[in-house]
């Protein structure tokens, strides 16, 4: 499954104050994620891309930032989505810029069966074996 979203990031949005955006999935495992800056941005604006707002997809450490322009920053990722709600937080800011930015996120993954099964009973594996 795709999913794409046009976040519009406001100008002069400052770090401590950034725009925050949930982003419905469905569960499964992401398995890539991009997000588009579009040119002009001349790396003044700044995004990340969080699992349950601690784990990061892009960049996979939380606390920092990806930046670009007229570039998209893309990462292969293995990013389970087993607890409701099936969401990403989407953070971004713009510090000392004068234009509005539009940023496309975009998610892949695929659906996996079985997730919340406890135990197979036929072929005794635990929980954590995914059935595709």
């Amino acid at each position: 499954m795709s999913f794409a979203w046009d976040i519009t990031i406001t100008a002069d949005t400052k770090e401590h104050a950034p725009v925050e955006e949930k982003l419905k999935v469905t569960h499964g495992i992401i398995t890539k994620a991009e997000i588009k800056f579009p040119p002009g941005c001349h790396g003044m604006v700044k995004a990340r891309l969080l699992k349950g707002g601690l784990f990061g997809v892009i960049p996979t450490n939380p606390d920092e930032w990806v930046t670009g322009d007229g570039e998209t920053v893309s990462y292969h990722t293995y990013r389970q989505l087993d607890d409701m709600p099936f969401e990403l937080d989407f953070v971004a800011c713009s510090p000392d810029t004068t234009y509005d930015y539009v940023l496309t996120v975009r998610t892949w993954s695929y659906v996996v069966f079985g997730l919340h099964a406890t135990k197979s009973s036929s072929k005794g594996m635990s929980s954590n074996c995914l059935y595709v």
